[in-house]
């Protein structure tokens, strides 16, 4: 839905258009944000001026302006480039929604991802990638000592972790 505002001229005239997109969902997520964010994009292209904000309305008619920030917008849609172009992404345990969650955990189990130790969530996935482990077998041959070096474990948690990845 796009609503009319006379507070900035664009291609169309002394006026533009903002954004407002109606959800089925009770509570507007992060994900129904960077859809909106997107129409935002495209709409302010089309029409030579992009609003600083948008709107969101859940299922019981509560409307929320969210800012736009089109510098979080195009780094997502950089990301999304990447992806095409090639870069692999794995699959976290437990880190996607509908409908491609079946699908991402099938996945993890398949590549004995590294997520399927419990504790492990995405942001320390991504400590221990860094520390050239990915799946549940790097981690088990993994040095105690090794483990230690990362910031936000200690040597009892380290241990819990080792264990389980055994």
């Amino acid at each position: 839905m796009w609503w009319r505002r006379d507070t900035e001229p664009s291609i169309f005239g002394p006026y533009h258009y903002v954004v407002k997109e109606i959800k089925l969902a009770k509570n507007i997520q992060k994900h129904h944000i960077y859809q909106v964010a997107f129409y935002n994009y495209i709409l302010g292209k089309i029409q030579g001026y992009t609003s600083p904000v948008f709107y969101l309305i859940n299922r019981d008619y509560e409307e929320s302006e969210v800012g736009y920030d089109e510098v979080e917008l195009l780094a997502i849609l950089e990301d999304i480039r990447e992806i095409v172009r090639g870069k692999e992404v794995t699959p976290t345990y437990g880190a996607c929604q509908w409908p491609w969650e079946t699908y991402n955990n099938e996945e993890a189990i398949r590549r004995r991802d590294i997520s399927l130790v419990s504790g492990v969530g995405p942001s320390f996935k991504q400590k221990l990638t860094e520390m050239r482990i990915g799946t549940v077998d790097d981690l088990a041959k993994t040095p105690l000592e090794d483990l230690v070096e990362i910031n936000v474990i200690g040597g009892n948690r380290t241990r819990k972790f080792s264990l389980n990845s055994k």
